[in-house]
């Protein structure tokens, strides 16, 4: 009984790895076609993106150096929102596997961003002016990896038609993920209100 229960446990972290691989494979693809989505556009396209982002970062720059409780609030519930669509998922049962397709769409912002960054300041300037969205980036895309792989594993627990294969105890563990990324993701929401428009103010 030990020795199924220690392969039992292998085989679980196995499905586990496998999955975030594919989660990472989603997200790179999704920064990819980001980039593409800006470097296949004209000329013209592309100076009006690199127009639009230069303008949202000089009305970043422009914003009370106190913002509101309103704001605030906006920021905070603003960043949960990929990672709770991504966690509620799960309980989807075959529909859950959509997290790949989030984790995705996140990957095109980015690479979207990225691409109309240097489109808009040059390489060396770009670079500058990604800190306005980078230490945020860095906190969110982690959590979202994170969850998005935590879901599609919960999901895979669930396909044998008899429920979730840990019971309670599995449940609690995945209501433990969604506390973890919704704490990180809050951080990453006050980050977007208070560093975003300091970073902006700085640069302009």
């Amino acid at each position: 009984m030990p020795r199924l229960s220690r392969l039992g446990r292998r085989a679980l972290a196995t499905r586990h790895e496998a999955v975030a691989v594919v989660t990472m494979i989603c997200f790179v693809t999704g920064v990819i076609v980001g980039v593409l989505a800006v470097l296949s556009r004209g000329e013209i396209e592309q100076a009006s993106v690199a127009a639009e982002l230069a303008t949202h970062i000089a009305g970043l720059a422009g914003q009370h150096q106190s913002p509101g409780a309103q704001e605030i609030l906006q920021g905070i519930v603003g960043s949960q929102l990929f990672v709770v669509v991504v966690w509620v998922l799960a309980f989807a049962r075959v529909a859950g596997f959509l997290a790949f397709m989030v984790v995705m769409m996140q990957g095109v912002s980015y690479g979207f961003t990225t691409a109309a960054l240097v489109a808009a300041f040059g390489v060396q300037d770009a670079a500058a002016a990604s800190l306005v969205y980078l230490p945020q980036a860095l906190v969110l895309t982690p959590v979202l990896l994170y969850v998005c792989t935590s879901s599609v594993s919960y999901v895979c627990s669930t396909l044998n038609g008899r429920g979730n294969a840990h019971g309670e105890a599995g449940f609690r563990r995945y209501c433990g993920v969604l506390v973890v990324a919704v704490v990180c993701a809050a951080v990453a929401g006050l980050m977007d209100v208070y560093l975003a428009p300091f970073v902006a103010r700085q640069l302009l």
